[in-house]
């Protein structure tokens, strides 16, 4: 069995938060040179666009709160005001 100290863990969740980053820098580098359409994203819990300060809150999933949508994804969330929940037709 692999066991791991807290320090590991936090070692290993602030060297992926230096990944997430590194990739952000990237992907806003070829963003520039192609067009100025930032893209958005919808996943089960919300619907994100990609902005160049990082993801944007736009909706949420029908019965998943704010603080859910924070708590599940990575990068860190910008939340700008009241965040409606989504429509499902």
């Amino acid at each position: 069995m692999l066991l791991h100290t807290q320090n590991e863990k936090i070692i290993a969740l602030e060297n992926l938060k230096e990944l997430a980053m590194s990739l952000k820098e990237r992907f806003f580098q070829c963003f520039e040179k192609t067009n100025n359409k930032l893209p958005r994203k919808r996943t089960d819990l919300a619907f994100l666009a990609v902005t160049p300060k990082g993801f944007k809150l736009l909706e949420r999933a029908p019965r998943v709160s704010v603080e859910h949508s924070i708590a599940s994804t990575l990068p860190e969330l910008i939340i700008d005001g009241d965040i409606p929940e989504m429509v499902i037709y």
